[in-house]
């Protein structure tokens, strides 16, 4: 597996499936071929140009990070919901 590989699954944050596999395998080939032909001095415009296409196409995406809860606390609440303010009286 390309260290480019392992990363894009690496950044899931889930379990990859099948389907991510094959998407990071194609992806990383595209991206290792872009640098080669940066590295060499040539134009690598069409790989960058295939990255994003298959970025789209596969839907490679990263779970959706937790979201915090819409409303805030108040200070009466956050207090309540402290140890010590149970318990005591």
């Amino acid at each position: 597996m390309r260290p480019v590989e392992a990363d894009l699954l690496a950044s899931l944050g889930r379990v990859a499936t099948p389907l991510d596999q094959i998407a990071a395998e194609q992806i990383s080939a595209v991206v290792v071929k872009g640098r080669r032909l940066r590295l060499a001095g040539r134009n690598d415009t069409e790989q960058r140009r295939l990255i994003a296409q298959l970025m789209k196409a596969s839907n490679f995406k990263p779970d959706k990070p937790v979201q915090k809860s819409e409303r805030r606390l108040s200070p009466a609440e956050r207090f309540a919901a402290l140890p010590d303010a149970k318990g005591a009286n």
